[in-house]
């Protein structure tokens, strides 16, 4: 199963969002992890799963799905078996390897897998009283890989192409749901799953061409339109049991954010990001459906700058679920550890490309502006010329620039690469642990590039700072008589 990241304006852990914002983790959507919430009988309350594994050298497995997650000990023949006692019927998801696939699980399934991980879907046998339904989806895995395979070649295709592809896909996963001798609920469950599948694909297409191709002005013909298909977006029966409907839904949230963002543009002056968000947010009613949507960008409105609290308390009046309102909470009281004036967190003895390690208590007597950076992230090394000015223009003032890369261990001779060839100036590190390093943790970065300055004593300025490209960030430097 390929996952692909795609660099737009800003790369994220976790998901993709496109242009003036952070980039997300872009899964295809080639199985559909949905949980059906089903009345649960009172004398069985568990599945039965077991199975053979092949070339895995993983010492257990782990099944997920909402609220719930158990991880099962794998012995050292291959074997293993456990019982899950689940909440709800439905859609799961198993990982061993780095690797995953979607389970479907209902009360009192005895289900055993046979599989060789180093082929893994291709090899994918289910035995047992849900056997059916399960190899069915693991046949929509290949049907997937077969059809869209690398996201870069589908969508690299040209629309006529494009459209072709997507339709033999849907209609192949189609032909398979109906001749697979399962419930009429989970044939119906998985038809929308190709439909909603189909919708994203195409809503996707003029964003990811565009950025495919290296053309950012990239627009769709006139009659692209015709092929997207008509759905609701205020389902929330489907939002709360379909996944695939969850991301249609999150990529039309995120054009209506694109869309508000153009509209009040302003030459080089961006907008604050967050109005855009809430502006988009005013198409729906409080409920399911808003929860799941702002959620999604919780990240982005709760960030320690300040409109930290007057975002948090707009979630919370626009939030219905308890347990994210409990959420948000948290992470305010975390957030508030990186206010103006707290300590900055540290990081110690990270490598420095010009020889030997820093660490930031080494960097005390000067303003500190950092660049979180990576060399696979598009949007960070769009900001270089940006940077290379301003450190030439405030060279010889009361400030340093240090960019810390978090690329992991094995993109160690690109990062040392790269800074040789776009001769990158200022101090430059690579963090210790990537994303999980320690300072990016306490950070809290989901996203980069983060920007961050700190003062001579090792205060906290702004822990999110403005971009070399935003003139916000010279008023700050005035401000601070650098």
């Amino acid at each position: 199963m390929e996952r692909t990241t795609l660099e737009v304006n800003s790369c994220k852990i976790i998901n993709i969002v496109y242009n003036h914002r952070p980039m997300k983790k872009f899964i295809l959507p080639l199985a559909f992890i949905t949980l059906i919430a089903c009345e649960k009988p009172a004398s069985i309350d568990y599945a039965l799963f077991s199975g053979k594994l092949e070339n895995s050298d993983s010492e257990d497995l782990t099944v997920k799905g909402e609220d719930f997650k158990k991880q099962i000990s794998i012995k050292d023949d291959g074997t293993f078996s456990d019982t899950l006692f689940i909440e709800n019927e439905g859609y799961y998801s198993f990982s061993v390897d780095n690797e995953s696939s979607t389970l479907y699980l209902t009360y009192g399934t005895q289900l055993h897998l046979e599989m060789d991980v180093d082929k893994f879907d291709e090899s994918i046998v289910y035995t047992g009283n849900s056997s059916v339904e399960n190899n069915v989806l693991a046949k929509s895995y290949l049907i997937n890989e077969q059809f869209s395979g690398s996201t870069t070649k589908l969508f690299t295709q040209e629309e006529d192409e494009f459209i072709r592809s997507i339709q033999q896909l849907r209609d192949s996963i189609g032909q398979l749901i109906q001749d697979s001798g399962t419930s009429i609920i989970f044939k119906q469950q998985q038809l929308a799953e190709a439909k909603y599948g189909y919708a994203l694909f195409v809503l996707k297409y003029e964003k990811y061409h565009g950025f495919f191709i290296k053309n950012r002005e990239f627009e769709v013909s006139e009659s692209f339109a015709n092929h997207q298909i008509e759905f609701s977006t205020n389902d929330t029966l489907a939002f709360k049991t379909s996944n695939s409907y969850q991301d249609l839904l999150k990529e039309v949230f995120s054009e209506k954010v694109d869309a508000i963002y153009e509209k009040i543009s302003d030459g080089d002056k961006e907008p604050d990001f967050h109005i855009c968000i809430i502006e988009a947010a005013k198409d729906w009613n409080k409920g399911p459906i808003k929860d799941g949507l702002l959620n999604n960008w919780a990240d982005y409105l709760m960030t320690p700058n300040e409109n930290l609290k007057p975002n948090y308390d707009y979630l919370v009046e626009n939030t219905v679920n308890d347990e994210l309102k409990v959420e948000y909470a948290e992470s305010l009281e975390k957030l508030k550890k990186l206010a103006k004036g707290m300590p900055s967190p540290e990081f110690t003895d990270y490598e420095n490309h010009a020889g030997g390690t820093i660490s930031l208590s080494d960097l005390k007597g000067k303003y500190t502006y950092i660049d979180v950076w990576a060399t696979w992230c598009g949007p960070c090394i769009g900001e270089i010329p940006s940077l290379k000015a301003v450190e030439e223009e405030f060279h010889s003032k009361n400030i340093q620039f240090v960019s810390a890369s978090i690329d992991t261990e094995k993109a160690h001779e690109t990062w040392v690469n790269m800074v040789n060839e776009k001769e990158l100036g200022g101090i430059q590190l690579m963090a210790d642990q990537a994303w999980q390093s320690k300072f990016v943790r306490d950070y809290k970065i989901n996203g980069i590039p983060r920007f961050i300055l700190i003062d001579p004593e090792g205060n906290i300025v702004s822990a999110d700072a403005p971009r070399p490209s935003d003139p916000k960030l010279k008023e700050l430097f005035a401000e601070l008589n650098i």
